[in-house]
This record gives C-alpha cells, sequence and structure tokens, in this order.
C-alpha cells in the first residue's frame, strides 16, 4: 500500500497543494490500513512517518474522539497520546470562539465539506495558543463518516506565505525584478494620466536573441547567472531614467522617461550595447548575448494596455530580423509591414507549385573582348496577391521557414535545363552561376543533388558555376572544404560572393582555392564621387597575387569600368554592359556573339 501511494504521489504537481492536504492523504491511507486490518507493517511504516513530520496532527473515529496524535501534537500542547485519547477534541478550546464558530465547523462537517480557520486552543500549562486548522474526513463508509483528520498550521507561517505568494505573483524570482504583471498594473494608472509635462515616457523592451543556443551551449544554470548579471548592468544603464521589469525567460521592458526628448535614448541605447557586447564571465567562459530592444513612445493614443504590450512586442520583432540596427522605434508601419511578411510565409510555401518563380540573367563580359564569358542566374518571385517580391525580402523569409532547399534546388535545376537549351541550339557555351544559401549549402543531400540534375540534364559542370557567401565558410571548416572538394571533382568552378562584406580571411583564400573572387558592388557603386575606390583595389591586388579570377559586380558608369580594369580586373558584371535580363535576351546576346564570329 504505500509503495502503491508513493507511486501515485509522484505524479502530483506539489506546489499546486497545500501542505494539510498532502498530509491528509498520507492519514488517509494510514486509516485505510487500520480499519482494513492491512499489513501492519504498512501502518507502522506510516505511522512512522507522521511521527516526523512538523505538522501536529490529530486524529478522531466517528464518535469525534481522539484515536491518534504525532509527536509534533504532543510539543505543542503538552499533552501526550495516553492524556488525550479517547477524549473529544472540544478539551482544548480555549473559550475564546462564540458558538457561531462552533457551530459552523460542525455544519461543514456534516456536510462533506473541508473546514479551515483560525482557532484558539490551551496547552497543558494554561497557556492560550492560535493555529490554522485543517479538519477533513479521512474515509466515509456507506455514508457515514470513519474519521476525521485535523492539521495545525503556524498563522504566522501560513500569512509569511500568502505574503511570500502575492511577491512572487508580481516579481519574477530568479532576478527579484517585477513582473509583466506589475508593469500592466503600473500601465493601468499611467495611461490614465494628462501629460502635459516636457518629460516624455516610453517602453524599451529587450530580448536575448539567443538565449536558446546559449542555454544548449552551457546549461540553464550559468544562463541564469548571466540574466541576474544582465539585469544589473541594465540597471546600471537605466538608473534614475526607469524601472526595469523582467516579462519572460528572454525579455525585460524599461518604464522610463526622458525630460529632453524621446530620441535622446537612442545615446542610452548605445551605452546599453556596449554594456553587453562585452561578454559575462562564468566559470571560466565568456558568453556573448545578442540582443535586439523595440522602443514605443507612450502618448495619449495610448488607452489600451493589450495594445501598449502587442505594440512594443512587435517592435522587438523588427528589430530581431534587421540587419541594420538591433533596435527599432515603433510605427504603425511596423505592424503593416510584419502583417505583409506573414502573408509572404503563407503563399511563398506555393511558389513553386504555383509556377510563380523565374529566373534572370545577368552576364558577365570580358571587358578585354566585350564578350559573354558567363552569366548569373537571379531568382524572381511574382504572386498574384503580392506583386513582385525582391530576393533580399523573400529570400530570408524562404531561410528562415525551410523552404530555401526547395528554392534553391529549383534554381539550380532551372538554370541547367536553360544552359543545356542554348547549348543544343549551337549557341555559345557558357558557365552559368547561381548563388547557395548557407543553409542549402549545409544540406546533406546537396552534393548528391547537384550530381543528379547535372545527369538529368546532361550538362558538364564546368557550365555550371557556384557562389557562396563568406558567412557560408564561418561554419565548419572542414566540412565546407569537403564539400568544395567535390563540387570541384565535378568541374564546377567555385566563386566566394560579396568578398570583404563579411567574414573576410586570406586563410580561406588560401586553403579552399577558389576560382573567382567576386568584388561586391557596395566597393564600387560609389566610386569616384564618394569612394576612392581603396577597397576594391586591394581585393584586386590580392586576387592577382593569389592567381584567381575577379569579377567586378555593380559597375555602372566608364569611369567605374576605367578603374577596374586599371587596376588590374577585367571580367565586368554590372549594369554598364547589361541590367538581369530574360533567358529570350540572353539567347539573343548570345547569338549575335555567333553571328560575329
Amino acid at each position: 500500500m504505500i509503495h502503491n501511494l508513493m507511486n501515485a504521489i509522484n505524479t502530483i504537481d506539489f506546489k499546486a497543494i497545500q501542505m494539510p492536504i498532502i498530509i491528509i492523504i498520507f492519514i488517509s491511507v494510514l486509516l485505510f490500513c487500520h480499519n482494513k486490518r492491512k499489513d501492519n507493517i504498512e501502518i507502522i511504516a506510516g505511522e512512522k512517518l507522521f511521527e516526523n513530520l512538523k505538522n501536529p496532527i490529530i486524529i478522531t473515529d466517528s464518535e469525534k474522539k481522539i484515536i491518534y496524535v504525532n509527536k509534533s501534537f504532543e510539543e505543542l500542547t503538552g499533552f501526550t497520546m495516553k492524556e488525550v485519547l479517547n477524549k473529544h477534541p472540544n478539551f482544548l478550546n480555549a473559550g475564546i470562539q462564540d458558538k457561531d464558530f462552533s457551530l459552523e465547523m460542525k455544519e461543514n462537517l456534516m456536510k462533506g465539506v473541508v473546514w479551515e480557520g483560525e482557532v484558539w486552543n490551551r496547552k497543558k500549562n494554561g497557556e492560550i495558543f492560535s493555529r490554522y486548522l485543517t479538519i477533513t474526513e479521512a474515509e466515509r463508509h456507506r455514508g457515514k463518516s470513519v474519521n476525521y483528520l485535523g492539521i495545525y498550521q503556524d498563522v504566522v507561517d501560513i500569512k509569511a506565505k500568502e505574503d511570500q505568494f502575492r511577491r512572487l505573483d508580481k516579481y519574477d524570482l530568479l532576478t527579484g525584478l517585477p513582473n509583466e504583471k506589475y508593469l500592466e498594473g503600473i500601465l493601468a494608472k499611467e495611461i490614465d494620466l494628462e501629460r502635459t509635462k516636457d518629460e516624455k515616457q516610453f517602453l524599451l523592451s529587450i530580448r536575448i536573441t539567443n538565449y536558446d543556443e546559449v542555454v544548449a551551449s552551457y546549461g540553464y544554470r550559468l544562463m541564469d547567472e548571466v540574466i541576474v548579471n544582465m539585469s544589473k548592468r541594465i540597471g546600471l544603464v537605466f538608473n534614475g531614467i526607469g524601472i526595469l521589469f523582467r516579462t519572460g525567460k528572454e525579455n525585460f521592458i524599461i518604464l522610463g522617461s526622458i525630460c529632453k526628448g524621446i530620441h535622446n535614448i537612442e545615446s542610452i541605447i548605445e551605452d546599453l550595447n556596449n554594456a553587453i557586447d562585452i561578454g559575462f564571465s562564468s566559470d571560466s567562459e565568456i558568453i556573448f548575448i545578442n540582443i535586439a530592444m523595440g522602443i514605443l513612445p507612450i502618448t495619449n493614443k495610448h488607452n489600451n494596455i493589450s495594445k501598449i504590450i502587442e505594440d512594443i512586442n512587435l517592435s522587438t520583432n523588427l528589430a530581431e530580423k534587421s540587419n541594420d540596427k538591433n533596435y527599432v522605434f515603433y510605427s504603425e508601419g511596423i505592424r503593416e509591414k510584419l502583417q505583409r511578411e506573414v502573408k509572404i510565409e503563407a503563399l511563398l510555401r506555393a511558389a513553386i507549385d504555383n509556377k510563380e518563380l523565374s529566373l534572370l540573367y545577368q552576364p558577365q563580359i570580358d571587358s578585354k573582348t566585350n564578350e559573354i564569358i558567363g552569366a548569373e542566374a537571379l531568382v524572381r518571385w511574382d504572386n498574384g496577391e503580392l506583386g513582385q517580391v525582391l530576393p533580399f525580402i523573400f529570400i530570408p523569409i524562404a531561410e528562415k521557414i525551410g523552404v530555401i532547399n526547395d528554392i534553391g534546388k529549383w534554381v539550380i535545376t532551372e538554370a541547367c535545363k536553360q544552359n543545356k537549351n542554348w547549348q543544343e541550339k549551337g549557341l555559345p557555351k557558357i558557365p552559368i552561376s547561381v548563388n547557395l544559401s548557407p543553409i542549402q549549402f549545409k544540406n546533406e543531400s546537396f552534393i548528391h543533388e547537384v550530381k543528379e540534375i547535372l545527369n538529368n540534364c546532361e550538362l558538364e559542370g564546368k557550365y555550371l558555376g557556384i557562389e557562396i557567401t563568406e558567412s557560408t565558410l564561418a561554419e565548419n571548416i572542414n566540412d565546407v572544404n569537403k564539400k568544395l572538394s567535390l563540387l570541384k571533382d565535378m568541374g564546377i568552378p567555385i566563386s566566394i560572393d560579396d568578398f570583404g562584406t563579411g567574414y573576410s580571411s586570406l586563410g580561406y583564400l588560401r586553403k579552399l582555392k577558389f576560382d573567382y573572387i567576386k568584388i561586391d558592388r557596395e566597393f564600387i557603386k560609389d566610386y569616384p564621387e564618394k569612394d576612392n575606390g581603396a577597397i576594391a583595389k586591394v581585393i584586386l591586388n590580392l586576387s592577382r597575387e593569389l592567381k584567381i579570377n575577379s569579377v567586378a559586380e555593380g559597375v555602372e558608369t566608364k569611369e567605374q569600368l576605367n578603374f577596374i580594369t586599371t587596376n588590374g580586373g577585367n571580367i565586368i558584371q554590372g549594369y554598364y554592359y547589361s541590367p538581369p535580363v530574360s533567358a529570350e535576351k540572353i539567347e539573343e546576346l548570345l547569338a549575335k556573339k555567333n553571328e560575329s564570329a
């Protein structure tokens, strides 16, 4: 019986149950064993358990006569078990409660209802004491009460626990900071106030964007240490400016005020970023935290607490997705932008099946001969509801929702099919390069898929170019090297795209032996008005020294072309020669090359 009871107890959420109820469960089983004359060993085990409980316990039979008290009862009252056996518990009454009190208790127990309340009893030495008493029936047999249980608790302890529960209801257990419920209570008062003064109130939400990653790497204990230290740093930065709340496992919110205008908060945010960026030291580890922040100026228009919380969360969501700053001020346009993103997510999943994707091709020109020596395939999405959606908008979303592998495979397949079609028409053979998402490159089946596509299209590998970004190289370098080697074994030329904008490393160029370095348009587009071309020149010199071909993207003017060619570059991809065009247009350009030949 006791063994079975313990198995049952393991399924109970003790945090949600008051201690007297737990004790009642144990005593009920003890009495059941006793009344049914079950195994004495189990009864003895149960009695020993109750003897060691701190709560005083009293048990009566159906005639309300005492049949058991534990040691805690004896210590509290001074009466021994022998002295109280077969007595009615009323002998303990100090005479302070009136008849109505006793009548209410009796009526509750007759109805089978648990009775709880503060009672005043008298000890053996005459001293009066108060305790919180819980009385319940232990067992019913054919509708008749068999036993009553009484469990005493210290009134002071109960009140302290009630105070603690009230505090936990509005405070975070780990940091001691007020929580979201506390914040909502303050906002309920704040939004009713007239704001005629110069002081501007604001909410600032701080979200740890790599919380799960840190927990996976270091565990919850170290993460808790980081959270506590982080709350202290935030508190120091916003000391005297606002109240800090912890509103979730990875979220903080500050309710503050700025006297000189809300946009001065940007300088404070910079201080906060500096305080967080240095990392947190714990157990000889330096843990770095990434944060995103949303800022909501509180105005007289904000008269709904739910909408205030929703708006600040929307701002934080957008900041988390931003590639620019890690903070965003709320505006009505944010809601529209995020709603559009949700719509994009829903429609993008069916884009391939609905044949909404297409490819454009931007020629790559040898400036010495003005001939097309290659082209880059660029994916486009035209949706009936959304219209044309640019790649820099839908590609990150495709990566997030897990459809980038399908889109990437479709792009490679279509580019290879088109290239094979041109070759079958007798047009000049050129490589068509495609961009790879880091997620696509990491896909275990990627190499197999490329090989299968080339075989199905009956296209030689040298006519498919692969472009990978520097962020791809920041992953497992051994895995990257293995995959690149397998691609080169198929004859596929490899380009490192957007060189100089990411995790540039000369080691990558030395070890991985790329065929092309693509100079990002960022280093060319403003030449010569706002950029002297210094970085582009360095990359051109580097590629020449390493004997790697360079491709200059974004060349739009004669001056930019002359700059590239003067510094040793000759492969040009940009609007100076041609924007991205349809397959039919590329076919025309290649046909002209055939005619001139």
